[in-house]
């Protein structure tokens, strides 16, 4: 297969932003047709990808002859079109979260299970370039045996923007689910299988704003190791921090979007080492590597590096951390594909 026939659902900021720029000037990606419910959406995709478009996602699998399709609609509407397009033997690559909840998730696997067809997540923190360097330091044992982590990601107050389809309940979760999802993938991808989750939420007063705005969470590795999620959309500025801590030394990562370029250092007993970081947390190459991924998995059959088994157990530590704010007590990560990368 020399070039890849693909379908585009939900053309919002996301694909605007992270995957156009990309499906342009990409040689292996015929970019067929796109859908969206918003016409003005549709009409600026055709006319920057030369391609058709419908507002009905179905026309995408019925209507043209498609090898993969680009999932980037809102968190509850991926999983029919992800299990239709893999039933139809469709490779699919899916914006994160997978979905809201474990069930959907594991639809979506088993489908993909049934099939010869490829399914991604498309997890991108996972291809950052300064956070993979936190990963090789980690395996290379410059900080030797793991014990504890802390994730910080805070955004602004102003995002998401009065009336955004993520402060709507129906989306399946607030900030938990949107960002919180990227830090349980780190912590899973740099700290092992999460056991059990303790968790605490904040809502907004205003009553358009149906989710949690704010989020602490306790990952337990059943190791003695334990990880600290904290993400927001409540805070004065986009702030993204990770601290690796070991017994050999600690890594920190921090970068204030727009401000400081991001800083990765490892500091040990009387040395400090600052390494060479992209200016800005998940630049662009980041989807490229992503992308890069999904085309050779389905180009060559390899075993993608973010398949649908990983966005299900990340979503298995989500769902973990809304019922221990809900009972106020420890929850058991409720599990299936224990992968390993």
């Amino acid at each position: 297969m020399q070039q890849i026939r693909l379908a585009c659902v939900g053309l919002g900021a996301v694909f605007r932003s992270a995957h156009l720029p990309i499906l342009k000037d990409d040689e292996r990606i015929a970019v067929v047709a796109v859908a969206d419910t918003q016409p003005e959406a549709v009409a600026g995709a055709t006319e920057q990808l030369g391609c058709a478009g419908t507002d009905d996602w179905r026309e995408l699998l019925t209507e043209f002859e498609v090898d993969a399709l680009l999932i980037c609609t809102p968190h509850h509407l991926h999983t029919e079109p992800a299990i239709a397009a893999l039933r139809a033997g469709k490779h699919v690559l899916v914006e994160k979260p997978m979905a809201p909840t474990v069930e959907e998730c594991e639809l979506m696997v088993a489908a993909a299970h049934k099939s010869d067809a490829v399914l991604m997540v498309a997890e991108n923190y996972c291809y950052d370039p300064g956070l993979q360097k936190m990963k090789c330091l980690i395996e290379e044992g410059a900080i030797g045996q793991i014990t504890g982590l802390r994730l910080l990601q805070a955004n602004p107050d102003f995002y998401p923007p009065p009336g955004h389809w993520r402060w709507s309940a129906q989306c399946g979760g607030g900030v938990m689910l949107d960002p919180g999802v990227h830090h349980c993938a780190l912590a899973r991808w740099w700290g092992g299988e999460v056991k059990r989750v303790w968790a605490q939420l904040d809502y907004p007063t205003d009553i358009d704003r149906e989710v949690e705005d704010s989020a602490e969470a306790i990952l337990d590795f059943g190791t003695g190791v334990f990880a600290h999620v904290a993400v927001n959309w409540r805070s004065g500025a986009n702030a993204f921090r990770y601290e690796i801590q070991g017994r050999k030394g600690v890594l920190l990562y921090d970068n204030y979007w727009d401000v400081q370029p991001a800083r990765l250092r490892l500091v040990s007993s009387g040395s400090c080492q600052e390494f060479a970081m992209p200016s800005r947390h998940s630049p662009p190459e980041s989807y490229q590597q992503e992308w890069d991924d999904f085309l050779v998995s389905v180009m060559e059959g390899k075993q993608a590096e973010y398949p649908g088994q990983q966005g299900l157990l990340d979503v298995a530590v989500v769902v973990a951390a809304y019922e221990s704010a809900q009972s106020g007590t420890w929850a058991k990560v409720q599990r299936q594909y224990p992968l390993t990368r």
